[in-house]
């Protein structure tokens, strides 16, 4: 069933490509699909049009992932504005966003002919996806602030907004993941004022995982269990798994429709991804179907 909903998410990229939001999408599905790819490429028990499937399904997503890639190259980034941490609408999560796509691709497509260009378009967005007023100008010269002086990140017209700096910080941890799953020393650009973020961000969750300032959207301490602070990633994975849902609970539905249930739907499928690549493929990236998984306990940031 997997199979089939990656196949045609792949072939409706014609519909969704180039867009706003598809960095982030085209991550997950590259990450996604080649964990799927590894374990029917060594899983020779399965049947043989099951790997053949995957096998092709793999080669469709590296296509996609170069077709983003070389679009998103041609584009003006940073996002502006550049001095966004003034505007109440940072442009943090954003140029965040297009730094995981493109580590994805340096990671995932090395040997072509742009890894290297994506590979210093990926440090660039990096450090300035969190940056400060007094922060210098990145490596290309380009000066941008997504956040106040004491780390404060606002978007919504909210001073603070929890769920865009926690978002932020997943994005970051996205991005330096394809490095680690490549086996690759995480750039120190990805770990540009990750610590400091995550700090304040700390500051805003309660001792029962409750955010203490409003949201837009709104939620709680427990959608983004960040790897990059162990002690809160435990106490938020427990208590999310004794509640026994993601975003919200939500009843059965006869027929899908736009509004409230649509967006539940929504929200909750990005909670699943939120634990899958901001918690677990850090802890389990897949080694070898045959061999085992390995579990390691990340460095990232300078948090253990």
């Amino acid at each position: 069933m997997a199979l089939q909903y990656f196949e045609a998410a792949a072939a409706d990229y014609p519909f969704w490509k180039n867009g706003w939001l598809t960095p982030a999408v085209v991550e997950y599905l590259v990450i996604s699909v080649n964990r799927m790819h590894k374990r029917c490429d060594n899983h020779w028990d399965l049947p043989v049009a099951q790997r053949k499937r995957a096998a092709v399904l793999w080669k469709s997503v590296r296509r996609i992932l170069k077709e983003e890639a070389d679009f998103r190259l041609t584009l003006d980034l940073p996002w502006a504005p550049l001095d966004s941490c003034f505007t109440g609408d940072t442009k943090a999560e954003e140029n965040a966003w297009e730094a995981a796509l493109f580590a994805v691709a340096t990671n995932f497509l090395p040997d072509e002919p742009h890894a290297n260009a994506w590979d210093r378009k990926a440090r660039q967005l990096a450090y300035d996806a969190i940056t400060r007023p007094s922060d210098p100008p990145d490596e290309s010269g380009i000066k941008t602030c997504t956040v106040s002086e004491d780390f404060t990140l606002s978007n919504h017209g909210l001073e603070p907004n929890p769920y865009y700096t926690g978002a932020t910080l997943f994005l970051m941890t996205q991005g330096a993941l394809a490095y680690k799953l490549a086996d690759r020393p995480i750039p120190e650009e990805f770990t540009h004022n990750v610590p400091e973020l995550a700090a304040q961000y700390r500051s805003y969750v309660d001792d029962d995982l409750s955010w203490r300032v409003p949201s837009d959207p709104e939620g709680d301490g427990t959608i983004f269990p960040l790897v990059l602070d162990s002690e809160l990633e435990k106490a938020i994975v427990l208590k999310k798994s004794f509640q026994g849902y993601l975003w919200k609970p939500t009843a059965p539905v006869a027929v899908m429709g736009t509004g409230s249930d649509l967006w539940e739907a929504i929200q909750n499928s990005k909670v699943v991804f939120y634990y899958l690549v901001g918690s677990y493929l850090w802890h389990a990236p897949l080694k070898s179907p045959c061999s085992g998984i390995r579990y390691t306990m990340p460095v990232f940031g300078g948090v253990r």
